[in-house]
């Protein structure tokens, strides 16, 4: 899974279009997108319990996108340092059609050999 993160405090709707879209774009690659608003869909969570469950379902995805100005989100530079040393792919939503389609070769080859 392309796990994707970015800013939310203080945005309307806490972004959710945005997600969408990269989400959007992500699945058109071929990928399957988590957004973290979906991470705790249905549930009750306290704050640290739902950044607990993003980092869970963070490393298990091999790709984190991430969405302009995430690095001014907390949760969000959290999420991309514990994917720096799980030494996950990052990638932004600026380079993120060429990683992906590459990242999505990659796997289509290895699958082939």
């Amino acid at each position: 899974g392309v796990f994707i993160t970015g800013p939310t405090k203080g945005i309307e709707s806490l972004n959710i279009e945005a997600f969408r879209l990269v989400a959007h774009e992500v699945r058109e690659i071929g990928l399957t997108p988590i957004i973290q608003h979906e991470v705790a869909d249905g549930l009750d969570l306290q704050e640290w319990e739902f950044n607990n469950e993003c980092a869970s379902v963070l490393s298990k995805c091999a790709v984190v996108v991430t969405i302009e100005d995430w690095h001014e989100d907390e949760l969000s530079t959290s999420l991309v340092k514990m994917a720096q040393i799980l030494k996950k792919r990052i990638v932004t939503t600026a380079n993120m059609s060429k990683s992906l389609t590459n990242y999505w070769n990659e796997i289509q080859e290895k699958i082939a050999a």
